[in-house]
């Protein structure tokens, strides 16, 4: 069942289940046939890394730049995503506050 699936569906990889006692196929949600290009990828080119521009929240003076996301979270010593999530929702971190650069 395995092979078949494998062969007849592009971009799918089947794994069997090794640590059940019944083998179950999994990763057969979104695969697509190879007829219709469905599952193809995309590629899809990266925007070039935003700066971000670190501002005091009391006086709004600028402080830092950073040259990108994961510049400006490796200084604050925090997770990437973190730090994404704080810059897309426009919350404070530590009594400052953080805007993307185009």
């Amino acid at each position: 069942m395995k092979q078949i699936l494998e062969l007849s569906f592009a971009k799918g990889r089947i794994a069997q289940s090794v640590t059940s006692k019944t083998i179950n196929l999994f990763g057969m949600l979104g695969i697509g046939c190879e007829e219709n290009g469905f599952g193809d990828v995309e590629e899809l080119s990266r925007p070039p890394n935003r700066k971000v521009q670190e501002y005091d929240l009391k006086t709004h003076e600028k402080l830092r730049l950073f040259e990108s996301l994961n510049h400006g979270a490796h200084a604050l010593r925090i997770p990437h995503r973190t730090f994404s999530e704080k810059v897309r929702l426009k919350s404070s971190i530590k009594d400052k506050y953080y805007v993307l650069l185009d």
